[in-house]
């Protein structure tokens, strides 16, 4: 990285340090009432009753819709993803497969609600919760995201930044495809992401406890004939259950591990997602997680949209 760019981006670093904590009071402290301050961290995370079994199913099929979008594009469009891509054909390959992730994911998603008898209130997941995730996901960026930036500016130092499509739109600056670039990344892939990880992935690893391994097979298979109001489910406004420490650090590790080839991008969406697991354990709220994700990203695609174009 040269002299310019590591300036510019500890710049950025430090406006965004100061801007934080200048929202992160007014969000929790003046506009929360003091009464409030300690219940907004209280676990509300939902305890969900799908099995590994339900996990796989949704994960394969998740992978399955990125070779269904290249096989589409290859017979309908004769668009090869592996040769040179014009502006059009790549703006359709980024569009496509977008579109597709984001209707496996959100209908697989449903199916495990439906299946299970879940609420979507459970997961923050209804339009009522709206204003209170949206809420909780700006106190948690303002808090969360200065230790994500100075850990991506500590390892660009060492680490050069890569990412094929970011790649591609600088060496051949595009409205269509920057339109597209920044609906999969500011739209797409936080809620992708965030239903895969926090809600399906966390949700599951959460169900391992000390208690639950004396029933492995719903653990494997799922608990559909558990009551959500009584038994081992039944628990969830209790706010004295521990933190799932290694809930939110396995799934950080397998978020890193899913963005690979983009040089430190790993190590600093760890840290990310080690925050992300946090805020949904705390408040239940996939919205709040979603909203942060979608923040951050939108935040990244505008830096190097100026970057690409002014």
């Amino acid at each position: 990285m040269d002299q310019w760019s590591t300036g510019s981006v500890l710049s950025w670093v430090i406006l965004a340090v100061v801007s934080s904590a200048g929202i992160a009071y007014w969000a929790l402290f003046w506009r929360t009432p003091k009464s409030q301050r300690r219940a907004w961290w209280i676990d509300h995370s939902a305890l969900v009753r799908w099995g590994f079994l339900d996990v796989l199913i949704v994960a394969f099929v998740w992978l399955s819709s990125q070779v269904l979008a290249v096989f589409l594009l290859n017979r309908m469009a004769g668009i090869d993803p592996e040769g040179p891509l014009s502006d059009f054909q790549h703006t359709v390959l980024i569009g496509l497969t977008s579109l597709l992730q984001l209707a496996v994911v959100i209908g697989g998603f449903a199916w495990l609600v439906a299946r299970y008898r879940h609420r979507w209130s459970e997961f923050g997941l209804t339009v009522r919760q709206l204003p209170e995730g949206v809420r909780q996901g700006l106190i948690a960026f303002a808090m969360w995201m200065p230790v994500v930036w100075l850990v991506q500016l500590v390892l660009v130092l060492f680490i050069e930044y890569e990412h094929p499509t970011l790649q591609k739109l600088q060496e051949s600056p595009s409205l269509p495809v920057l339109g597209a670039v920044w609906f999969s990344a500011v739209l797409v892939a936080p809620i992708v992401e965030e239903l895969l990880f926090r809600g399906l992935l966390q949700g599951w690893f959460q169900r391992i406890r000390r208690e639950s391994l004396s029933d492995p097979d719903s653990l494997i298979v799922g608990a559909r004939d558990i009551d959500i109001e009584s038994g081992e489910l039944g628990n969830k406004q209790k706010s004295n259950r521990p933190v799932h420490v290694w809930a939110i650090v396995f799934t950080a590790v397998l978020f890193g591990l899913a963005h690979p080839a983009q040089g430190p991008a790993p190590y600093s969406l760890f840290v990310l997602s080690l925050g992300l697991g946090y805020l949904y354990q705390r408040t239940g709220s996939l919205l709040a997680c979603i909203f942060v994700h979608m923040l951050l990203n939108a935040i990244t695609m505008l830096i190097h949209t100026v970057d690409v174009f002014f």
